[in-house]
């Protein structure tokens, strides 16, 4: 019945034209009749993402992102962005377009360039339409493929005199080798009036006027495609970059293994398994001893490099669980742990829950709620004495993940906790808020010492969590994690906070959202 709705909408959509003098066309869209990709399987929204909401509104949501966020306000992005859907509601071509432009140039700043093309080739659009032509340009830039962004600039008609364009054209006539063209450009911005201070000087350094520069930061996909043409060392100082230039360089050969190193522990998030791998197999030829990296403080190049190839030849289970806890350790200092992760991913599915838990049984726990592996969190569990403190944690990690609070008690463990003192009790009470706000009850005992408790911490203006709510009530899940990415960035929220909005997704049917956020609470927030 919803296929032949869909099609019978389809059918009905009416499309005006006037072809004489103004060539006005006039689309009537009707919401059944699109149904946008989605490109990602595991922690999405089903396809009701954009209960309603207008095509204005989730412009503005998405346009209010913050691109550069953590692991967990990153992945509620990443699930509103790229799970397939109904689309939000546009009142004609103009709007429906101008969502398509902004969720493409969205994803296309998250900087992992695999998922624009796998959105962008599964979407009916038309890359002539002015609306996208930008768009697929600045893949182009950042992707290195000048020829092709040059190619598009060059039939560019329609604004052709503006400064976007002409900055572009001038890069093209580089090139080229067409120097005075190049220059000839410049000069005719530099009387319009026109500032960017990155660009003429990086223009110039491509012309050979300005042999030597530095430049403050990196911003636009034309500075980055220029920066790597006019890449040198000696005669170029950027003191900031953008992420997917780093990530770039740490595929780059001619780098050094220090400067590969130091972009893969930046940009790691952008790269494929595969080409971490890579890059870690490049970085030294020769492989350590395992005793040299496991006393090691600072880890260099060459401990990157010879880990990796020592995990790859060693055969003892030891030395290899030893190994991967170290790596495990170094990325997560660095901010990459959910990257180095998935990169080692079959070694740490390999290694026995009892050697894990023998080495470094929080780093693999962590790295599992990460990989959302309750699998192999249990394993943990079983393999941790009956003392110890971090059996709990796993066993609440993995209640959130699997939704396990619903319909519960407290437990023991919390409950315990809870009359003791000190930051043991601040904890357990931070884990009461959160596991009534996934359905768990509330026993007399533990009513009674919640209400003479004082809370402490960042809390959420009252707006932007009516703004939610609101959300909520349309089932607008996608609006629901754009506006929430926003909220757990930074100190973390207050108990009640926090516990509101893991309740709002719980009760939204958002579990994976819920689950994975309260698991990475209860696990890592003191």
């Amino acid at each position: 019945m919803t296929t032949l709705k869909a099609i019978f909408g389809f059918v009905c959509a009416v499309f005006f034209s006037v072809t004489a003098f103004g060539q006005i066309n006039i689309d009537e869209l009707n919401p059944a009749s699109v149904y946008d990709v989605g490109i990602i399987q595991e922690n999405g929204l089903d396809s009701t993402l954009w209960q309603g909401v207008s095509s204005v509104r989730a412009v503005r949501l998405i346009k209010n992102i913050n691109t550069d966020a953590e692991n967990s306000a990153l992945s509620l992005i990443r699930a509103a962005l790229l799970s397939g859907g109904i689309p939000p509601q546009a009142r004609d071509g103009i709007e429906r377009d101008a969502y398509v432009a902004t969720r493409l140039n969205a994803v296309l700043a998250l900087g992992n360039l695999e998922e624009f093309d796998a959105l962008a080739n599964q979407s009916e659009l038309n890359r002539a339409t002015p609306i996208f032509t930008k768009i697929f340009v600045e893949r182009a830039l950042l992707g290195g493929e000048i020829n092709t962004a040059c190619g598009i600039t060059d039939n560019i008609i329609i604004a052709r005199k503006a400064p976007y364009w002409a900055k572009l054209r001038g890069f093209c006539h580089v090139i080229r080798n067409e120097i005075p063209a190049a220059e000839l450009t410049a000069d005719l911005l530099v009387r319009s009036g026109h500032e960017d201070k990155a660009y003429f000087a990086l223009l110039g350094n491509l012309t050979g006027t300005r042999p030597e520069i530095k430049l403050g930061k990196i911003e636009t996909p034309l500075q980055v495609a220029m920066l790597r043409a006019a890449s040198n060392a000696e005669t170029l100082q950027v003191k900031a970059t953008p992420l997917i230039y780093t990530a770039a360089l740490a595929l780059d050969e001619t780098q050094n293994a220090q400067e590969r190193l130091s972009a893969l522990l930046a940009g790691a998030h952008l790269l494929t398994s595969k080409q971490i791998r890579a890059t870690l197999a490049d970085l030294t030829d020769k492989p350590l001893e395992p005793e040299d990296i496991l006393t090691a403080k600072q880890w260099d190049a060459s401990l990157w490099g010879g880990s990796f190839l020592a995990l790859s030849t060693s055969v003892d289970i030891d030395t290899k669980t030893a190994l991967v806890a170290a790596m495990l350790e170094q990325a997560r200092a660095n901010g990459q742990l959910l990257a180095f992760s998935k990169t080692l991913k079959t070694e740490i599915f390999r290694l026995p829950a009892k050697h894990q838990a023998k080495y470094n049984a929080e780093i693999f726990a962590h790295a599992a709620i990460l990989m959302k592996d309750t699998t192999g969190l249990r394993g943990l569990y079983q393999a941790l004495g009956r003392d110890d403190i971090l059996k709990g944690r796993i066993a609440l990690a993995t209640d959130a993940l699997n939704n396990g609070f619903a319909f519960g008690e407290l437990g023991t463990d919390i409950e315990k906790r809870l009359k003791e003192s000190g930051t043991v009790k601040t904890r357990a009470i931070r884990d009461s808020y959160i596991a009534v706000s996934m359905g768990a009850r509330l026993s007399d005992e533990t009513e009674a010492i919640l209400l003479n408790t004082k809370l402490t911490g960042r809390t959420i203006k009252p707006g932007a969590f009516l703004a939610i709510q609101a959300a909520a009530r349309r089932g607008s899940k996608a609006e629901i994690a754009l506006r929430i990415s926003k909220l757990i960035e930074g100190e973390p929220l207050r108990a009640d906070a926090f516990a509101a909005l893991i309740g709002v997704l719980n009760n939204a049917q958002m579990h994976d959202q819920s689950g994975q956020l309260a698991a990475l609470d209860v696990f890592t927030v003191k």
